[in-house]
């Protein structure tokens, strides 16, 4: 039975560019879930103080995380349902500006029931063990063309690697709209694992779109 190539990793970093790059030209720190619940484990999860805190605020109607993989040499898309973000980003202090993004993994729809069992399991997203996984910055650059690039540590089940997440940012008065794209190697997260994870039945790249909408808050 074919199990599902999904990736959590991207998903998370794409929300925190979203997010992030919603921010405008003064610095404020932003806590938002997607969806309607809040992303699975109080050990990941954004503190209290940190989520109260902000001046963006994604708008969940709005704003999409994906991921793309292959299954027999034929493409799926699915995505993260659930999410949340905490972003301190000011373009004009980046060395100060910050994002994390955290993925409620049971959240993951790859729209196929079958894929959606295998999943949740050890050898996938090992979701009873690990139900979150976690994005969190460490530098933001400023590219050219309203380009900007977050390099940081993602981590899912409990691996850890750095990612580079390359996103554009648009901001319209007090609604701000980022979109990116990145692609993951799955085997690095120990996501596949067992007769998965030579990339036979499920392709080992997994590319990971977000689009984020987000609101200036108090506007």
């Amino acid at each position: 039975m074919m199990k599902p190539l999904v990736v959590f990793a991207s998903v998370l970093l794409l929300t925190a560019c979203g997010n992030s790059t919603s921010s405008s030209g003064n610095g404020a720190s932003s806590g938002d879930t997607s969806s309607a619940a809040p992303a699975a484990a109080p050990a990941t999860e954004p503190s209290p103080a940190s989520a109260e805190a902000g001046n963006w605020k994604m708008i969940p109607e709005l704003s999409r995380i994906t991921f793309t993989g292959t299954q027999t040499g034929d493409k799926f898309t699915g995505e993260f349902k659930r999410f949340s973000t905490v972003i301190q980003l000011d373009p004009n202090d980046l060395p100060n500006s910050h994002i994390e993004v955290t993925v409620d993994m049971a959240s993951a729809d790859a729209m196929d029931e079958q894929r959606n069992q295998a999943l949740p399991g050890a050898e996938w997203f090992g979701v009873s063990q690990f139900p979150t996984a976690v994005f969190r910055s460490e530098t933001i650059k400023r590219l050219d063309d309203g380009k900007y690039e977050a390099d940081g540590k993602l981590t899912i089940k409990d691996a850890t690697q750095d990612v580079v997440l390359p996103f554009t940012l648009d901001i319209d008065g007090d609604k701000a709209r980022a979109f990116g794209e990145t692609s993951l190697m799955r085997t690095l997260f120990k996501v596949g694992t067992g007769e998965w994870e030579d990339g036979k039945w499920v392709g080992l790249d997994v590319m990971v779109t977000f689009d984020i909408t987000a609101t200036r808050v108090g506007s």
